[in-house]
């Protein structure tokens, strides 16, 4: 690796390293414990391959290698216990301890998400990306993402209940 790409590599990391890691930690989910060594064996990927990636691009396929490096860390773990999620009746109001308790429950609905909607959901809506981005990071169609984001809604809302 040059020494100007050596530098775009920096630049790259300190840009993007706590939005992969964010999006690393929403598909480990219960084995966030994993986050740090996921992390590294994804960046150390993409320093190796730095070279290889359209630079135009390289956002996606950054999330494209942490996603695969997390599904890997999966399958080497083996099966994981579903979350089950519980009701709640709370409305927020004014209660900083009620609207807490809300944003727990609003993110074991989205845990308890199949890992496609899950991940689909997360990178609409945490990450903000276009279907666009979304269908390139998890290698899909993008009416594929359009119907995974449909289903994914559909179920939390039913989760949460009437409001």
């Amino acid at each position: 690796m040059r020494g100007t790409e050596q530098g775009e590599f920096v630049e790259f990391y300190a840009r993007e390293s706590n939005s992969v890691r964010r999006y690393a930690r929403a598909i480990l989910g219960g084995a966030a414990f994993d986050l740090d060594d996921v992390m590294q064996e994804a960046w150390t990927k993409a320093w190796r391959a730095w070279d290889s990636a359209a630079p135009e691009r390289r956002r996606a396929w950054m999330f494209r290698i942490v996603r695969n490096c997390c599904l890997d860390r999966h399958r080497r773990r083996g099966p994981t216990m579903e979350v089950q999620v519980a009701k709640d009746d709370l409305s927020a109001g004014d209660d900083p301890l009620v609207a807490r308790v809300e944003a727990t429950t609003a993110v074991l609905l989205i845990e308890a998400l199949s890992r496609p909607l899950r991940d689909t959901l997360y990178l609409r809506v945490v990450e903000e990306r276009s279907y666009d981005e979304i269908a390139s990071i998890l290698a899909v169609p993008i009416g594929t993402v359009m119907s995974r984001l449909y289903a994914a809604r559909q179920i939390v809302a039913r989760k949460m209940g009437p409001r």
